[in-house]
């Protein structure tokens, strides 16, 4: 379900709505705490498409790959690599649209298990999740 948040009925105008759970999510936080804070891992993530998977070895196309890491960031300190495959966060599987939001909602401090596919074999990686710089 979604939480309309801005409609017209004028051409050319933008209307987009809000999941309801989302929405939860924040006004829970603002309620607790008076912000909203999200984890930050530091990294770019593309779709592993099929070509990508048989090349690395993957059963399937399934995951996140590793675009770009960032410098001084959470990934790069746990040595997260560009050319991994997040394949799992904590005991979920991942994919380059599901991983943002696993990050985001991730409190940080306690270390994170993940694992990450990296030369044909899985290996798993612990990250401790900054507080995203703002």
């Amino acid at each position: 379900m979604c939480v309309a948040v801005a409609t017209s009925d004028r051409p050319g105008e933008v209307s987009f709505a809000i999941p309801i759970n989302r929405v939860k999510e924040v006004v829970d936080a603002l309620r607790e705490h008076g912000q909203v804070s999200r984890s930050w891992l530091g990294v770019l993530v593309q779709p592993v498409d099929t070509e990508r998977a048989q090349t690395a070895g993957l059963a399937k196309p399934s995951g996140a790959l590793v675009t770009e890491v960032k410098a001084g960031s959470p990934a790069a300190r746990a040595g997260l690599r560009t050319g991994d495959i997040v394949v799992k966060w904590g005991e979920r599987e991942v994919d380059h649209r599901s991983l943002p939001e696993l990050v985001a909602q991730t409190p940080a401090g306690p270390p994170i298990h993940v694992m990450v596919w990296r030369n044909r074999a899985e290996t798993p990686i612990a990250i401790v999740l900054e507080k995203m710089p703002e």
